[in-house]
């Protein structure tokens, strides 16, 4: 039995309004519609799913391999599962926006390759409960409460403001504020300061009046060196306890060459000095030198470095016009003189003394205070007038009298090597 549709062209469709259920056949378009009873034209029904303004899947859509492609907007209230690859636009102009949360970790494809943001579009804001960095963390500044250590130790406390760290690798970029708001180091200017004291470039500049004290952390061990600024005091004081051997000082030591490769120190090498200048109106001048420096009399050997210290005072401020005084490494003082002393006290020039001498032995000329020669030293007599003088020698006693007044007291000489006496008498 044959099975009769209605039919006619398109335009004789769009009068007609077919019965429920009854169908309607296009013959100039090929299009079957069905009837509801009340919508002309009927319902279209085609295998072309682009002819349906609204079509509804009664099941699951199989692609069976292929893919759904087109230009438009999908729009999906429920869930997408990919078990695939998903390309989320493909440039700059291509919006991706997540109105939803994230319930699984985000984990790139290869490690250290793809970024968050970059220099020009950063990310606002970001909160993370811990930060795991392998290299470098960049920024301007970092507001934290605590930082803890691997081990889980404190390094840093925001309620105390306090930071306990052993060693510190790598480079510190920024300056640095105590908790009183003092710049401890100022990354503009580059110092370094306690708000007291101020290390800038190669100068230490303190605030404090009294001057600057470097000490050991137990004041009572070692010594105390303290540069004193107040007036009228001037001055570097060291203060420290002796044992009777160790004492406060300074301990400096010398060496020709450089720190790689030390040489022995030459005879007569300046080891120290300290060296006084004056201002004269104009510039500072030489005023005075002591030097310490190994004595150019002697020889430098192994275990054998002989001494010397010279005072030298200058009145022109020529280094080689000076005068003074010298010790070796015998105790022998010279004076105005380079050469090595001849005796305990070697001058080169006059002397006077307002007191007595006293000596076993006196080898010089003798000049009295009016220019004439009373003791010619190179002849060994005594060639003026001698007043008021006074001869001290040893009491002795004779092995004969050869007087038979028989004194008590005999001055004892000595005449060419043999011992003589004579008589005192009172």
């Amino acid at each position: 039995m044959a099975f009769q549709f209605r039919r006619g062209v398109e335009v004789e469709r769009t009068e007609i309004t077919p019965k429920p259920g009854e169908p309607l056949y296009v013959t100039d378009t090929g299009k079957v519609y069905i009837g509801d009873g009340t919508t002309e034209g009927g319902i279209l029904l085609s295998k072309e799913v682009l002819d349906d303004t609204s079509p509804q899947l009664g099941g699951n859509l199989d692609l069976n391999g292929n893919n759904i492609v087109g230009t438009g907007d999908i729009n999906i209230t429920g869930t997408i599962t990919a078990t695939g690859d998903i390309n989320l636009g493909d440039g700059a102009e291509d919006n991706v926006i997540v109105g939803g949360v994230i319930n699984s970790s985000l984990i790139p494809s290869e490690n250290s390759l793809y970024d968050l943001g970059d220099e020009a579009s950063a990310w606002r804001n970001g909160y993370f409960q811990e930060v795991f960095v392998d290299t470098s963390l960049v920024a301007d500044s970092i507001q934290i409460n605590e930082i803890y250590g691997v081990d889980s130790s404190v390094i840093y406390e925001s309620s105390s403001d306090t930071m306990s760290v052993s060693t510190v690798e790598g480079n510190l970029v920024g300056s640095v504020i105590g908790q009183n708001s003092t710049i401890l180091i100022d990354s503009g200017s580059n110092e370094i300061s306690t708000g007291s004291l101020t290390l800038a470039d190669n100068t230490l500049i303190t605030s404090v009046f009294e001057g600057i004290l470097v000490q050991n952390s137990d004041p009572t061990g070692l010594a105390r060196f303290e540069f004193e600024s107040n007036s009228p005091s001037r001055h570097i004081k060291i203060t420290g306890p002796t044992d009777g051997i160790n004492v406060a000082g300074s301990n400096i030591r010398t060496f020709r060459g450089d720190f790689s490769s030390q040489e022995t120190v030459q005879s007569g090498d300046v080891l120290s000095a300290d060296v006084i200048e004056g201002y004269d109106g104009s510039a500072y001048n030489l005023s005075s030198i002591i030097t310490h420096r190994a004595d150019p009399n002697e020889s430098v050997a192994a275990g054998n470095l002989a001494g010397r210290i010279e005072l030298l005072t200058f009145t022109d401020g020529n280094i080689s016009n000076g005068k003074g005084v010298a010790v070796d490494s015998e105790g022998y003082f010279s004076i105005n003189q380079n050469s090595k002393a001849r005796a305990a006290l070697d001058v080169n020039g006059g002397a006077i003394f307002n007191s007595e001498i006293e000596a076993p032995a006196v080898k010089s000329t003798i000049v009295g205070d009016d220019s004439n020669v009373l003791v010619d030293g190179v002849a060994g007599e005594i060639v003026g007038p001698i007043r008021d003088i006074e001869i001290r020698g040893n009491t002795g006693t004779p092995n004969n009298n050869a007087d038979n007044l028989n004194p008590t007291e005999w001055l004892e000489i000595t005449v060419n090597g043999s011992t003589r006496y004579i008589p005192l008498y009172t």
